[in-house]
């Protein structure tokens, strides 16, 4: 999972309807995903509270 730009997004649509976000990203520190509106949690805990989640996908290269 990560928490960038379109999860940001979705993030703050879904805080208009009263949902509480929350998110978690091994990228990003505790402070870079509460400034986008998220409390950080850890996967598994991503995995049984969400009722939806937005997943992402890091690009990768290949040595």
């Amino acid at each position: 999972m990560s928490f960038g730009a379109i999860a940001k997004a979705v993030g703050v649509r879904a805080a208009g309807f009263g949902m509480t976000i929350i998110a978690h990203d091994p990228y990003l520190s505790p402070e870079e995903i509460t400034a986008g509106g998220a409390r950080r949690v850890s996967f598994d805990e991503l995995i049984t509270e969400s009722d939806c989640t937005v997943p992402g996908q890091r690009r990768q290269t290949r040595v």
